[in-house]
């Protein structure tokens, strides 16, 4: 069935991803075909963190570094939360990405 061809549907995102890496809703909806699709969670946080560079929702950088968290590669999100904070002005955000950071560093520390 064509609506089922997940890996043809993974090869045309690639593609259009890297046709036009700035089109934050075609990197977004590949972002979420990688989560959800090809249960890719590394891939899907690069794709959502390009996605709130390039225009979309800024709270995307947030699962992407939850995303990485998931994927083992913490120092990763660390990075990303780090950026966030240094570059956000809402001060409700920057406060909940501190919490955020802090509870990973917790964690990185507890094992």
């Amino acid at each position: 069935m064509i609506i089922s061809d997940y890996e043809g549907a993974s090869k045309i995102f690639d593609k259009g991803v890297a046709a036009h890496p700035n089109q934050w809703r075609l990197t977004y909806a590949a972002g979420y075909h990688s989560l959800f699709e090809e249960k890719n969670k590394a891939k899907a946080s690069s794709l959502f963190l390009a996605t709130s560079k390039n225009g979309g929702p800024k709270w995307l950088s947030t699962l992407a570094a939850k995303l990485l968290v998931d994927s083992g590669e913490k120092e990763a999100a660390k990075a990303i939360l780090e950026e966030m904070i240094a570059s956000n002005e809402d001060p409700k955000l920057t406060d909940h990405l501190k919490k955020r950071l802090e509870d990973l560093e917790k964690d990185s520390s507890k094992k």
